[in-house]
């Protein structure tokens, strides 16, 4: 059990202790950052509570953080977050972020702080943008994180998914069963119980495609996960041709794990999703595209590159 933390004010980190190296280049026709962090030395806090305030009365002892981008008041979602114990609930601010945002138990950056301790990086990503998260990755990084779980502070955690999630790090991910289609597309909603939705980024011409549905397969059963999706029941995360077409509530299936087999694709999104250590490099949101648009490019991206480093998605 962890006590909640008061309210401090963190110095700025641009010496030498802290290093950040960027440089853009591109991907496509969009603009991707690449990233080369160094982090070293201890983090130097003050008592003193001023106009730029974290909810952490101590250096970060946790190795396990949640990262959450709010440009609202605190929801319910971020205070059921917050109350995880032994995990760091960060939450990134925007221009738009109320005055004064404050949760017990939450660590807050606000675009000063992003400012101070991230000084070049910060500069490089537009204001009222998804892709200001990424600071929040940063931060969890720096502070030795061994998994992130990233989210939005409209997605409201069941009484149940701390536990489910601590069971999930502690079973071998190499446990969970693979799937593969013949057409090279997962929609693994479907293979969750929703059979007449898709996520966002699913291409739609897949939609309905006649064919053998994914099938689990052998072949990569000890390929372990780096990224396992959550799924949100209700409102899941679907796109405008979805929403504009059906009306229905979704609700999927429970206490099911499945894994994707190299060269079979599906997206994922940042909404409900658990990174281990060795994926880190891959959370990086491109930059120069839409919001909605962010978070499921990085995910395409990432997918190849975790089956070259012997990693898959769950």
């Amino acid at each position: 059990m962890r006590t909640r933390p008061r309210s401090i004010r963190i110095d700025s980190l641009s010496g030498p202790g802290s290093r950040l190296h960027a440089r853009i280049g591109t991907w496509g026709t969009w603009s991707v950052l690449a990233l080369a962090s160094e982090f070293g030395g201890e983090d130097r806090y003050s008592e003193s509570v001023g106009p730029t305030t974290v909810g952490r009365a101590d250096p970060v002892d946790d190795r396990k953080f949640v990262v959450i981008t709010s440009v609202n008041e605190p929801t319910d979602a971020v205070r059921a977050f917050a109350a995880w114990d032994d995990w760091t609930t960060v939450v990134v601010g925007d221009r738009k972020s109320p005055p004064n945002w404050h949760v017990e138990g939450v660590l807050y950056l606000s675009l000063e702080e992003q400012s101070l301790r991230f000084p070049e990086f910060s500069c490089l990503l537009p204001e009222n943008t998804y892709v200001r998260k990424m600071l929040g990755y940063l931060f969890a990084f720096e502070n030795g994180a061994d998994v992130v779980f990233e989210t939005d502070d409209d997605n409201a955690p069941y009484a149940t998914a701390l536990a489910d999630v601590e069971a999930d790090l502690a079973r071998d991910p190499s446990e969970v069963g693979a799937v593969e289609a013949s057409t090279g597309w997962v929609n693994a909603y479907t293979l969750f119980g929703a059979t007449d939705c898709w996520p966002r980024g699913f291409p739609l011409r897949q939609v309905g495609c006649a064919g053998a549905p994914p099938r689990r397969v052998g072949g990569h059963a000890q390929l372990p996960w780096g990224v396992m999706q959550y799924l949100v029941d209700g409102d899941p995360d679907v796109d405008a041709v979805y929403r504009l077409t059906r009306a229905t509530k979704v609700q999927f299936a429970q206490a099911r794990r499945l894994k994707l087999a190299p060269g079979s694709f599906g997206p994922f999104n940042s909404q409900g999703t658990l990174w281990r250590r060795k994926a880190f490099p891959l959370m990086f949101l491109p930059i120069g595209t839409t919001d909605r648009v962010a978070d499921i490019l990085r995910g395409y991206i990432a997918l190849n590159s975790l089956w070259a480093g012997g990693l898959t998605l769950a």
